[in-house]
């Protein structure tokens, strides 16, 4: 069953650049996946800042620069985990990351990821996702406790 939390665009074109990451859940222990994880969170984000543009008789743009980067690295390295950690261990469909730069009148960025969650942890995943999507993020304390624990 396919079932789709957070903002989703359908059909997100390829006549954009886009850039999809594949991980296979099995290859490695999650342990030991904890560092890639970061590494490709910030490949992820060197590979944004490449489209961004630069001016350099403007220093601000440089800032403004590293600022999305480390942004974009931070949510991307947190999607990432959390894809890895709530991924179903029997399932055989990798885990897939991905970043789409659309431009509609803007740059408009786009994280996805896609991860197979089991049967038995799929109720408390979604009052999680529901809790975070609802919920004003300037109030979140996360805690070992609150969803993380087995």
């Amino acid at each position: 069953m396919i079932q789709i939390f957070g903002e989703y665009r359908e059909n997100l074109s390829d006549d954009h650049e886009f850039l999809i990451l594949g991980f296979s859940p099995s290859s490695i222990p999650i342990q030991q996946r904890w560092r890639n994880n970061g590494l490709s969170a910030d490949f992820i984000a060197d590979y944004l800042t490449t489209f961004l543009p630069l001016n350099e008789d403007k220093p601000g743009t440089q800032v403004r620069q590293a600022e999305v980067k480390s942004a974009v690295s931070y949510i991307a390295n947190e999607l990432l985990e959390n894809a890895m950690k709530f991924h179903d261990e029997t399932s055989s469909y990798p885990i897939q990351f991905g970043i789409y730069l659309l431009e509609d009148t803007v740059c408009t960025v786009v994280l996805q990821a896609i991860n197979s969650v089991s049967p038995t942890t799929v109720d408390k995943f979604q009052a999680f996702v529901q809790e975070l999507t609802t919920s004003d993020p300037e109030a979140w304390e996360f805690s070992s406790s609150a969803f993380f624990s087995n």
